[in-house]
């Protein structure tokens, strides 16, 4: 995923979440689910986004840590990025 890609999958999520007011992990999951289905890719897996990851989120939002949205949602893009990978490499076996 490119940078490109990242600002739009930020954007399309903190479109979904409002940060100016408290949120769940389980409601952020949900905005990460579908920004990752339009910025990533379609076939993105519930188990691709951990909970805990979504729990960091909501937590950064809820106490308005706003400079930490970046690096985390970040890191979860990589890591559904690696999750595919990992799936097609072993289809491909």
């Amino acid at each position: 995923m490119d940078e490109t890609d990242k600002e739009i999958f930020l954007n399309i999520f903190l479109g979904m979440v409002n940060i100016e007011k408290k949120t769940t992990p389980e409601a952020v999951h949900g905005a990460l689910m579908q920004a990752s289905g339009i910025a990533i890719s379609p076939i993105v897996r519930n188990d691709d986004i951990p909970m805990y990851c979504a729990s960091s989120i909501a937590s950064a939002v809820n106490e308005g840590r706003a400079g930490d949205l970046d690096r985390l949602i970040s890191r979860v893009s990589v890591g559904i990025e690696e999750n595919l990978l990992k799936r097609r490499k072993r289809k491909k076996l």
